[in-house]
């Protein structure tokens, strides 16, 4: 049984032993992510993978990833005038989760910034796709970043 505080608009992931879902804390009020057994069993963890979010009013994208070793998680929070990527990650089955790393932002045109478009676990690695707009065009390019150690590193695979 998922915990009652499920975000129901929040993706779900899933591997061959557990199941990760965004609960909102009951303490804080803030998300976090909960990693559940297919036995039922949820195990809410002793901190958030990211920071409070920013207090001004701004869109929020959110992917995560069962790992071989817990949660690889990443957040796209943006404005009109400013934009962010965070990583965190579990590599203790989800029970506490490093500190957010920022690895894109700016400010300016929000839509000329990095973008999330989908994390996704194959076995022992992490792949990320993310895209950026090319300048003085509306198109964009698409990049996708691979990790090998459950989201510690990022490189192109």
């Amino acid at each position: 049984e998922l915990p009652e505080t499920t975000v129901a608009s929040s993706p779900v992931a899933c591997s061959a032993d557990r199941v990760v879902v965004e609960a909102i804390n009951p303490t804080d009020k803030l998300p976090s992510l909960v990693v559940c057994t297919l036995e039922g069993v949820c195990m809410p963890p002793e901190n958030r993978p990211f920071l409070k979010p920013w207090p001004e009013a701004h869109e929020r994208k959110i992917a995560y990833a069962s790992s071989a070793k817990g949660v690889v998680a990443v957040q796209e929070l943006k404005t009109k005038i400013k934009w962010a990527l965070y990583a965190s990650e579990s590599v203790d089955g989800g029970k506490l989760y490093n500190l957010e790393r920022r690895f894109g932002g700016g400010e300016g045109n929000a839509q000329d910034g990095y973008q999330l478009g989908a994390l996704m676990n194959l076995g022992t690695r992490e792949l990320l796709l993310i895209s950026a707009r090319v300048k003085g065009t509306t198109r964009r390019s698409w990049y996708l970043l691979a990790s090998d150690d459950a989201g510690l590193s990022w490189v192109p695979p």
